[in-house]
């Protein structure tokens, strides 16, 4: 086990776990001002990687690869990957990439990790990627659950393979609600801000008002649901009230 040191300025990297290692733990270490990244795993497995601060690292914050089956709690990840974000825009604050001819990137869980930007941030946050670009291996699924990301102006994740991202605050894969609207008598279609960072593939919407329970289909698109009445619902205040979801 890897824990509680202090690293900072120097001009490789913080910790580096590479060359096929099982059941490492790295954890409670504080890393900043790194010129490359903070923690860098490379094949690890069934590994720890929990507890650690990260901050300003030129690299990535955690830079992961080819490693299968490690938990990664706890995290805070602030500013880092900014120093080579336009030459190899595979960095970001946590990367994970999968290499040709190495084992499958996959089964790693990432829970409760806190990822800040203060505007020195490049294009991701999360980056899911073969390395380089280009190659034909696919990562395999990941799992990202109830991870904090607080973005000042980019928030974007690219992903590559069939990773899951659920419950994580500021990066919104599923989200529910009451909407209220007014009928007019002439007016057929209502639009629901559904706030998902992308068009969801599978949404439910139910009318919960007499006024409301007409015939009607749903589109959607990256902004709203959008319910499409067949007859104009009738005029009245706050007569129209629906229950709905939705999921990426």
């Amino acid at each position: 086990r890897i824990d509680g040191n202090v690293l900072g300025g120097g001009r490789g990297g913080g910790i580096a776990v590479c060359g096929d290692n099982w059941h490492v733990g790295v954890t409670s270490n504080t890393i900043h001002d790194m010129q490359k990244e903070g923690i860098e795993c490379r094949q690890l497995h069934y590994g720890d990687v929990s507890g650690n601060v990260l901050y300003n690292n030129g690299y990535a914050g955690l830079r992961i690869w080819n490693t299968r089956h490690s938990t990664f709690i706890g995290n805070i990840l602030c500013d880092n990957g900014y120093a080579l974000s336009q030459e190899h825009p595979w960095y970001a604050q946590l990367t994970l990439f999968q290499e040709d001819n190495n084992p499958l990137a996959e089964g790693n869980i990432f829970v409760y990790n806190i990822l800040i930007n203060r505007n020195r941030l490049p294009d991701y946050q999360v980056r899911i990627s073969a390395a380089p670009e280009g190659h034909t291996w696919v990562p395999g699924k990941s799992f990202f659950y109830y991870n904090k990301f607080d973005s000042a102006n980019l928030q974007v994740v690219y992903l590559e393979g069939d990773s899951e991202f659920h419950f994580n605050e500021g990066w919104p894969t599923e989200n529910s609600g009451t909407a209220t609207f007014s009928g007019d008598g002439v007016t057929k279609t209502f639009a629901i801000p559904h706030g998902l960072i992308s068009t969801p593939s599978e949404w439910y919407v139910t009318p919960i008002s007499p006024d409301a329970a007409d015939a009607f289909y749903v589109t959607a698109d990256d902004q709203n649901l959008t319910i499409h009445f067949i007859t104009a619902p009738p005029a009245g205040s706050d007569n129209l009230k629906f229950k709905w979801r939705a999921y990426i």
